[in-house]
């Protein structure tokens, strides 16, 4: 800590005499003056006061509850090492990736919190260089308290998570936090592919008004579903998230399994475990269906996408056809739009 430019001769009577303690109490003001600091949990944060990172309380939740996932999943995975379901390959350590992390709050609160005995490494990315370097001060400023290794990177989340996914197993993540400021559909195909075999994904979306039925067509384009205005819109805009993530994870050949999720204030959160495991994708497609609403008496339906039918003979089949001819399949869902277009000015200026 360099105090020169604050160590000066404090008046003492009628003698200036150097004071060491005067200097640190100017420093440390002088730092006070662009900082303030904000404490949640074990982690002290200093955000700048000209607002650039600003501190959410209504996270504090989200964080909090992390912190649980983060204690169970150690726990399970040991369990599932126990009974031999894991890869031999499987990160001796957890490392914990934070695309973006902003003020390094998360990660650094995580780093402190999370029990000794759970070996761990933290990475807080950003892309910015001003987060960068409040990430790094802020690590500095609780160094005293951090349990576990912890640094700060500089980078595109997308490119580095892309990175990510071209390492073995034992060298990639095994949670990925995303926490955007909106909605996460941008990264979620890296995010899939990135974590390790059994690892776990963590992802908040704050862009509740879309998935609530607000914007449909927004909703369509950044999760592949249409919402309804509903009494229970957000436990759909949670399925319509879960679905968004477990196809993108097949499409990657990955199975994606949620384990807990929850909608709290203005945001949503998932977990969800992914595996390589081709037996599961192919399975996925009868997870996922189709939800309707009786526009006179507000009924729910729901359809499923496919079901699994029993094997039947000849004769089966075709009384069976004799008695339902009435009945009739959807298949959804399916672009219906012309399957070659000459104009596409057309198509681009139509609403």
């Amino acid at each position: 800590m360099n105090l020169d430019k604050y160590y000066f001769h404090a008046y003492n009577g009628d003698n200036y005499v150097n004071n060491r303690e005067l200097a640190i109490l100017c420093f440390l003001g002088g730092v006070m003056s662009e900082f303030k600091e904000e404490i949640e949990g074990e982690a002290h944060i200093l955000l700048p006061n000209n607002n650039g990172v600003f501190f959410n309380p209504t996270q504090i939740f989200n964080r909090d509850t992390t912190l649980f996932v983060i204690v169970a999943y150690w726990k399970l995975i040991q369990e599932e090492k126990r009974r031999g379901l894991l890869r031999k390959d499987f990160p001796k350590k957890l490392l914990f990736f934070e695309g973006l992390a902003a003020s390094g709050l998360r990660t650094i609160r995580y780093a402190c919190e999370v029990p000794e005995e759970i070996p761990s490494e933290f990475v807080a990315n950003d892309l910015s260089t001003d987060a960068y370097d409040l990430i790094n001060k802020n690590i500095e400023h609780n160094k005293s308290r951090i349990k576990h290794s912890i640094r700060g990177n500089l980078g595109n989340a997308i490119h580095v998570m892309n990175h990510f996914s071209t390492l073995p197993n034992n060298e990639r993540p095994a949670i990925i936090d995303l926490d955007p400021y909106g909605s996460p559909a941008m990264f979620l195909d890296c995010a899939i592919r990135a974590v390790c075999d059994g690892g776990l994904l963590c992802i908040t979306c704050t862009d509740l008004l879309v998935l609530c039925g607000n914007q449909v067509d927004v909703c369509y384009r950044r999760y592949g579903g249409v919402p309804l205005k509903t009494p229970f819109c957000h436990e759909q805009a949670i399925r319509l998230c879960i679905h968004s993530i477990v196809s993108t994870g097949a499409r990657a050949g990955r199975l994606c399994v949620p384990i807990l999720s929850f909608f709290h204030a203005h945001y949503l959160r998932v977990y969800i475990r992914v595996f390589d495991c081709s037996a599961g994708v192919r399975s996925v497609v009868l997870r996922n269906g189709l939800l309707g609403q009786c526009v006179g008496c507000g009924c729910v339906y729901r359809q499923d996408l496919c079901a699994i039918s029993d094997r039947k003979t000849k004769k089966e089949r075709r009384d069976e056809k004799r008695i339902a001819r009435e009945k009739r399949r959807k298949m959804n869902p399916k672009w219906k739009g012309e399957s070659a277009t000459s104009d596409v000015s057309a198509v681009k200026d139509s609403e």
